[in-house]
């Protein structure tokens, strides 16, 4: 390290103690990594601050939707614990916690239909999360594009009241 890069070197550790122990006096459970890139000052935030808002059910899981980034397609629906959410959020693909095998499986390591994180949002409750991916073959495990093609059920369709009538639901 050169004369230069020693006191930004400083202030980034600096930084890091004071966001510590700012995290300790919150009474937040949870480790923080800092590494600090002297080019860009990068720091980076261990557990990813979405895990914070993540509103799990009684079982510890929250229910996610698979959707195409591009097209908005809905896909699927997995279940996320907060390690498949924390791995999903860090590493780019969708993990999921499968409640039958009772284990977590990265969509397609064994399929090759793999989901490439493009984004994520919670829903207002932040007990649903929409995973938006590119989807690499099939989603389904049937090897189906979708978890719902050809599973149409007959509804009632409603109809919206003509926006002319000033009635508006």
């Amino acid at each position: 390290m050169n004369a230069n890069q020693r006191p930004k070197a400083r202030r980034l550790l600096l930084e890091t103690l004071i966001l510590t122990v700012l995290y300790a006096a919150l009474g937040k459970v949870c480790t923080m990594l800092a590494h600090s890139v002297l080019s860009g000052n990068l720091i980076l935030f261990w557990p990813p601050a979405g895990l914070a808002l993540a509103a799990f059910n009684a079982d510890g899981l929250l229910p996610a939707v698979i959707q195409q980034w591009d097209t908005g397609e809905v896909l699927m629906l997995g279940w996320m614990n907060e390690e498949a959410l924390r791995r999903t959020f860090t590493e780019g693909r969708v993990t999921f916690w499968s409640r039958s095998r009772q284990e977590y499986w990265r969509k397609g390591d064994t399929s090759g239909h793999a989901q490439y994180v493009h984004g994520a949002a919670f829903d207002c409750d932040a007990d649903t999360l929409l995973v938006q991916v590119d989807q690499v073959g099939g989603a389904c495990h049937t090897g189906t594009r979708t978890c719902f093609d050809g599973r149409d059920v007959d509804v009632a369709p409603g109809a919206r009241p003509d926006a002319t009538d000033g009635v508006h639901p």
